[in-house]
């Protein structure tokens, strides 16, 4: 076939154009197929944090700047007794009744690390069904440093509430029960140190006021169970004074000895 010179350099220019279209075709597609996978990889960890949210033992809710729900996992649906369907996209103040609730939205003292954490009461007109919730909560922020949203962390600690009580009323009520028998072994230890000391020798009083020393003593650990239980309702007040370190140490010496 006769063609051109003119005709075959524009064929040529053509040709060129075309290859250099493919070429970028193709790279266009390998660049499909690097998304492709990183997309992939983007919903497989997405799925993996559903799940392990999902199947949370706490519960955890997720609200966005203007506090409205933007993910609430199966627990805290329980605990707060909340629809998912029903509390998603809206104010979270709309979906708890109990005002009582709202405590962990508001008024949250900050720790260290910059996380709020609370104890709110669940009020229930069954005292039986009444439950105490532990809040844990954490201000998150955009690369900017503005805050976006607020992720909070629950945890039924009902039981744990009624434990802590149980131990503190069965200290209390040991404590005072055992003040009794004490009080009648110092009078005994009395009567007989005024009424026979004479007739004692040195090793007798020596035993018998081993006896008086260990009585005051374990008096002094039935009365720290007591302030352990004051310390721990926040009842307790100090009294600072001075006292001789040295009859402090005389006094431990003799008891161990």
């Amino acid at each position: 076939v006769k063609i051109e010179p003119e005709e075959l350099e524009r064929l040529t220019e053509e040709n060129a154009r075309l290859r250099a279209t493919l070429e970028g075709l193709q790279g266009e597609l390998g660049n499909i197929e690097e998304l492709k996978q990183r997309h992939k990889r983007v919903l497989d960890e997405k799925e993996r944090v559903e799940n392990i949210i999902h199947h949370m033992a706490e519960g955890m809710v997720v609200v966005d700047s203007e506090g409205k729900i933007l993910l609430i996992n199966p627990a805290a649906e329980k605990l707060l007794n909340l629809s998912k369907e029903e509390a998603l996209g809206k104010p979270l103040r709309e979906n708890i009744k109990d005002e009582h609730l709202l405590t962990f939205t508001k008024d949250l003292k900050s720790d260290k690390e910059g996380a709020f954490s609370q104890e709110i009461e669940l009020v229930s007109p069954d005292e039986s069904t009444k439950r105490v919730l532990r809040t844990s909560s954490a201000v998150v922020e955009n690369q900017d440093g503005k805050t976006v949203g607020m992720v909070t962390v629950l945890n039924d600690i009902t039981r744990q509430k009624e434990i802590e009580k149980l131990k503190s009323d069965f200290v209390a009520n040991v404590s005072h029960e055992l003040r009794t028998p004490l009080v009648v072994i110092q009078q005994s230890l009395s009567i007989l140190n005024g009424e026979i000391n004479d007739k004692l020798n040195e090793d007798q009083k020596k035993f018998l006021g081993n006896a008086q020393n260990n009585l005051n003593r374990l008096r002094n650990l039935i009365n720290g169970l007591l302030d352990m239980a004051s310390i721990e309702a926040g009842k307790l007040k100090l009294k600072l004074g001075l006292f001789d370190i040295n009859e402090v140490t005389k006094n431990i010496v003799e008891f161990l000895d």
